[in-house]
């Protein structure tokens, strides 16, 4: 009996879930949209497209993955501290809602690199008849071919920093929104200034690629390690 009913609490986690999922996919097509629409005006006003002249961007596609990974992780940080709560206070372990909470995680991201592949083919072929006098600028060469992979690389580090994160606001509270809001802002100006300078002798060094493959790999299990660690021994509070 204790058991159905510990199932039947995972059960509702994973109809919450897919709720969820239904708003991260409209929030995927709405960027996409937004993103088509955005370089069609330029492309007719703007003086003939994006720069280098007579040139065009897979804009819907890239503001279509940057918002759905961007509300993807502030709404799954912010629900880790009350579905822990909920489910836990039921009567589910701990470690059986983490993985559980991790896994929900991986299938929403499954879906939605999925659905961004499907609108990236879309946009390609809306390419060739919305901006077939306009060529594809320089720097998106290889960007279908490439856009696989790297949206795959950054799906596992994008849910360890939600486990992450989500743990912290467990632990801690509203505090670490200071912490998260400094890193907003510093992260992008580290990250412009300071990884060009990482990268190139990273890049010279034997197999600099595999390198760099590995600091990925091992910074996403060091996040989701300290998550796995915050939470094993949490106590259930409300409010």
């Amino acid at each position: 009996m204790r058991s159905g009913y510990k199932r039947s609490i995972l059960w509702q986690q994973g109809k919450r879930r897919l709720k969820n999922l239904i708003g991260y996919s409209v929030v995927i097509l709405g960027g996409f949209l937004a993103g088509i629409l955005m370089m069609w005006l330029i492309a007719r006003f703007g003086g003939g497209g994006v720069h280098p002249p007579n040139s065009w961007i897979p804009l819907g596609t890239i503001l279509g993955l940057l918002v759905g990974a961007v509300v993807h992780g502030f709404v799954d940080s912010l629900i880790f501290a009350p579905e822990f709560n909920l489910a836990v206070s039921m009567g589910v372990t701990r470690r059986r809602w983490w993985l559980g909470y991790a896994l929900f995680g991986a299938l929403e991201l499954g879906v939605m690199y999925l659905e961004v592949l499907a609108l990236a083919g879309l946009e390609r072929v809306l390419g060739e008849v919305l901006f077939g006098d306009l060529t594809l600028a320089r720097e998106m060469a290889g960007f279908w071919e490439k856009l696989p992979v790297l949206a795959a690389a950054g799906a596992l580090p994008l849910l360890a920093a939600e486990l992450c994160i989500g743990a912290l606001f467990l632990r801690f509270g509203n505090k670490v929104l200071w912490g998260v809001w400094f890193l907003a802002i510093l992260c992008p100006n580290l990250l412009h200034r300071d990884l060009g300078r990482l990268a190139g002798p990273l890049g010279a060094l034997p197999g600099g690629a595999l390198w760099a493959i590995l600091a990925g790999v091992l910074f996403t299990l060091l996040l989701t390690l300290v998550s796995a660690a915050l939470v094993r021994k949490q106590r259930v509070t409300f409010g």
